[in-house]
């Protein structure tokens, strides 16, 4: 497969789901990378450069965003210049992205889930308390659970009923 890559090593997290990326990569040597450009934030950017590149590879496969908003600009970008067979696919799990997934437009996204990040930071923050730890450091790893056809209509439901109540 030919690919394209959106990403950046600008923080931590970010680095590593690029790292992530490369590193499952290197299971699958008929992957090729064509390109790897650095994400944006913005839809309008992101379209503007996959038309770019839609205009300087025409054997492109897959293209991988490490945020939302690159696949969604993405899917502008091969529409408006009638291509298809493009497959796009996501980490974030944003609820922008979960119509286009439910549209075929993208493939998947891998969601992060604040409740459970939020309970997992809380329970360390408890621990170390617990602890009397007054330098504490730990890293928390949650599963980012895969966001596609089979499941987007929960997630839809899931962001349009988000509740939240805060407590003292």
């Amino acid at each position: 497969a030919n690919v394209i890559l959106f990403v950046h090593r600008g923080n931590a997290a970010v680095a590593a789901r690029t790292e992530g990326i490369y590193d499952t990569f290197a299971n699958y040597p008929d992957i090729n990378v064509l390109y790897e450009g650095l994400v944006t934030l913005s839809v309008e950017e992101a379209s503007k450069n996959m038309e770019d590149l839609l205009m300087t590879y025409d054997n492109i496969d897959a293209a991988i965003g490490i945020c939302d908003n690159t696949p969604i600009g993405c899917v502008a970008a091969i529409k408006a210049q009638g291509r298809e067979g493009i497959k796009l696919y996501s980490i974030d799990g944003s609820k922008d992205i979960m119509p286009y997934i439910k549209s075929g437009d993208i493939v998947m996204t891998a969601a992060q889930d604040f409740t459970k990040m939020g309970e997992e930071s809380c329970k360390a923050l408890y621990a170390a308390l617990d602890e009397g730890a007054t330098d504490y450091n730990v890293e928390i790893l949650c599963e980012a659970p895969v966001v596609d056809s089979s499941n987007v209509d929960e997630w839809i439901d899931k962001f349009e009923n988000a509740q939240y109540t805060f407590i003292k």
